[in-house]
C-alpha cells in the first residue's frame, strides 16, 4: 500500500463534490425504487446544497465590489436573487419562467420547508 502525505493550501470549490453526491443519490434511487423516498429527499437537498455551493463559489469573483460591501451585500441576498445578480454580470439570462432556470426555482421551493425555522 502506498501512502501519501500532502501538505500546503489549494483552493476548493464545494460545488462539484455535493453535484457528485447528489447525482449518486439520484442514479441509487432509480435503481431501489421500493423504499426510496428518503434517498429522493437527500437527493433534492443535496442538489440545493450544490446550487447555492456554486452560487457561493462563484459569487465572490463575479461581484468582488458588491459580494461582501455595502448596506446589502450580494452574499445576504436569497439565493435565486444571487442567481440572477451572477446571470445578469456574466450576461447569462436567468429567467425563472423557463427552462433550465425555472427548475432551480423549483428546487428552492421544495427545499424551503427544510429549511424554515420553528417559531414556538
Amino acid at each position: 500500500m502506498t501512502r501519501v502525505l500532502a501538505k500546503g493550501l489549494a483552493p476548493y470549490a464545494p460545488w462539484p463534490v455535493t453535484r457528485h453526491a447528489a447525482a449518486s443519490l439520484r442514479k441509487t434511487a432509480r435503481e431501489h425504487r421500493v423504499g426510496s423516498n428518503h434517498t429522493i429527499s437527500a437527493a433534492l437537498v443535496m442538489t440545493a446544497f450544490s446550487v447555492e455551493a456554486f452560487i457561493q463559489t462563484v459569487g465572490p469573483e463575479v461581484l468582488p465590489d458588491t459580494w461582501i460591501a455595502g448596506d446589502k451585500p450580494v452574499e445576504r441576498w436569497r439565493a435565486l436573487d444571487k442567481l440572477k445578480a451572477i446571470g445578469k454580470a456574466t450576461e447569462i439570462a436567468v429567467d425563472y419562467g423557463s427552462l433550465p432556470w425555472s427548475n432551480i426555482k423549483e428546487l428552492f421551493q421544495a427545499r424551503g420547508p427544510a429549511r424554515a425555522r420553528q417559531t414556538g
